[in-house]
């Protein structure tokens, strides 16, 4: 008679099967940084401890500051092959940026090294934490966004100045493949990609719309350290920017890696002649780091 197993045993010998790969492959990513990073993330944890600040938020500030001057470079985590975790404090990009910052501020001052910093970059980045190819990266905000919430990093604002609001058509990705070099050179990716969209097609959010975002009760809102999403109206997208909340002189600004000013900067302009400059802002989402 042949050997069986209970269906029942079956399916739990499969599961742990499947964890035991997801952790095995978790294990071998290889991950890719320069001693200079490691050495500047763990100099700037040592000048910010989180004893220091009265909330993450003004630490996330004091932080973000650190970065004013690096250079702004796109596309640098689909530069290696295999879906390293790369790791950089030279060239940034708007969402590498606040993932940085973010994964810093969450450091405990018990644990304030740079692979606890890495530990981060790799819950924020990955649905579920799980750093698993390309497919896996929370590519939109809404995904990062989400994902964040769940597990307690981030937790969104809603206010009774949320008055506009957005229904997410995401498919820009995989309507887009081409821009892509990753999904170009993968078209097997596509219909990956495309079904971590559908969720999110037709789910409705609200934001602060930009015209409010200069008032007082702004101001009220919005608190220093908190990441702002800014809104757009882009068919199959949600957000097309992101940078981290700071006052200069009482007005609401934003340190934000600036493609058009090449580095990261706090810019000069306060956040709501920011929005006004295009008119694809039509508003913003604002979270703030737990």
């Amino acid at each position: 008679m042949p050997n069986c197993i209970p269906m029942k045993k079956k399916t739990m010998l499969i599961m742990l099967f499947s964890i035991l790969f997801h952790a095995l492959h978790i294990e071998a990513q290889e991950t890719i940084y320069s001693k200079e990073d490691s050495i500047f993330i763990e100099k700037i944890l040592a000048k910010h401890p989180l004893s220091k600040y009265a909330c993450r938020g003004e630490r996330a500030v004091a932080i973000a500051k650190e970065f004013i001057g690096t250079d702004y470079v796109a596309g640098t985590l689909d530069r290696h092959h295999g879906e390293p975790l790369f790791v950089s404090t030279t060239e940034l990009d708007c969402t590498t940026l606040v993932e940085l910052v973010t994964a810093m501020a969450i450091c405990n001052d018990d644990d304030a090294s740079f692979k606890s910093v890495c530990r981060n970059i790799e819950r924020l980045r990955y649905r579920n934490g799980i750093h698993c190819g390309y497919e896996s990266r929370l590519h939109y905000i809404s995904w990062w966004i989400d994902d964040s919430a769940k597990i307690g990093v981030i937790e969104e604002i809603h206010s009774d100045m949320h008055t506009g609001k957005q229904r997410l058509e995401l498919c820009y990705m995989s309507r887009n493949s081409d821009k892509y070099a990753m999904l170009k050179n993968n078209p097997e990716l596509v219909n990956r990609i495309a079904e971590f969209e559908k969720p999110y097609r037709g789910k409705s959010v609200s934001y602060i719309p930009e015209e409010l975002t200069g008032t007082e009760k702004a101001k009220e809102v919005i608190k220093e350290g908190d990441i702002i999403a800014i809104a757009t109206d882009v068919e199959g997208l949600d957000v097309t920017h992101v940078g981290i909340a700071c006052l200069v002189e009482g007005e609401l600004h934003m340190i934000h890696a600036s493609s058009g000013k090449r580095a990261v900067v706090l810019d000069t302009v306060p956040l709501c002649l920011y929005l006004a400059k295009n008119k694809r802002h039509v508003g913003v989402r604002v979270f703030r780091i737990q």
